[in-house]
């Protein structure tokens, strides 16, 4: 058995070992916080973007790729001049505005990505374009696109995981819209599918890029 006048001795032991444990933890924490200021303030962090937006215009084209072999009937019907004539306020007319903002043209068999955009108030640039990936995936979506871009940004976008995990919960939380065929909902109101439970609150993070689009048109 332990004797009793041991326990005061090693329980000063063990809280020394705590504070110098903390105190290391701390240090440590502090050394990892300065240099990632550092690095993101030098040249270094620049190339870093550039090799960034490089891999994914490549998984870009590779997944232009596979969208030449998708069955047509998977394609919508409509072009981008169709839906200018779509009434304001409805989710075509919505869409045409969000193309020509950006100076877009419909992607085909992606369509309903640009929907995203527009109910979930995501950007279209390279960070924002992550996030929504991340939101579709806690809100259900399993799709072969999804999965692809969720595990790219993980290892390419090391330093945005918290954020990205703080998507991927408001997409867990929100009504799931991963199952509806925006295809035939062109005609129906916007403000209809946009509700509170959507509202991403998109900061501007250290690093916004643009999107590589040009590789898909």
């Amino acid at each position: 058995m332990v004797s009793a006048r041991l326990l005061p001795k090693n329980a000063e032991i063990l809280r020394g070992r705590l504070h110098r444990n903390a105190r290391h933890f701390f240090m440590l924490k502090y050394m990892i916080i300065k240099f990632l200021r550092r690095f993101y303030q030098s040249k270094s962090y620049k190339i870093v973007y550039k090799w960034r937006e490089k891999t994914l215009s490549n998984l870009a084209r590779v997944v232009n790729v596979f969208i030449k072999f998708m069955p047509r009937n998977y394609r919508w019907q409509w072009s981008k001049s169709d839906l200018a004539h779509f009434p304001e306020g409805t989710i075509g007319k919505d869409l045409f505005n969000f193309l020509e903002k950006n100076n877009f043209d419909i992607l085909p068999f992606l369509e309903t990505h640009d929907v995203y955009h527009i109910i979930l108030g995501y950007k279209p640039t390279l960070l924002d374009e992550a996030r929504l990936y991340f939101f579709l995936l806690g809100n259900g979506k399993r799709s072969l696109e999804v999965l692809a871009t969720v595990w790219t940004s993980l290892w390419v976008l090391p330093d945005c995981w918290l954020d990205l995990y703080a998507h991927f919960k408001q997409g867990k939380a929100a009504p799931t819209i991963s199952h509806l065929n925006f295809k035939h909902l062109l005609h129906e109101k916007t403000l209809n599918f946009v509700s509170p439970t959507f509202s991403t609150q998109n900061t501007e993070g250290v690093d916004q890029y643009k999107v590589v689009r040009f590789f898909l048109i």
